[in-house]
């Protein structure tokens, strides 16, 4: 839950645009969140899996955030990476 609140908090703020000089900047972000040891035995195991949800998150849009599933990594695994993204 508290990665949730700051992945919510973090996506609000950026959805602000930023004054650089005489430029306007919108930026986006799209978050993936797997916690230990429930999506990996592991450190290395845990950030593939936050990258695949992040991929996920991607996937639908962007600028959002996505938990990681089980059935992310067996999509992934199937289909490639460029293939998931590309849906």
């Amino acid at each position: 839950k508290d990665a949730t609140v700051c992945a919510e908090n973090l996506l609000a703020s950026l959805r602000r645009p930023y004054q650089l000089e005489n430029l306007v900047l919108c930026v986006t972000v799209s978050i993936g969140i797997a916690v230990y040891p429930t999506d990996g035995a592991d450190g290395d195991t845990v950030l593939r899996h936050a990258d695949i949800a992040m991929l996920n998150a991607k996937r639908r849009g962007g600028a959002q955030y996505q938990l990681f599933n089980p059935r992310m990594s067996e999509r992934v695994a199937k289909q490639g990476t460029v293939e998931f993204l590309t849906g």
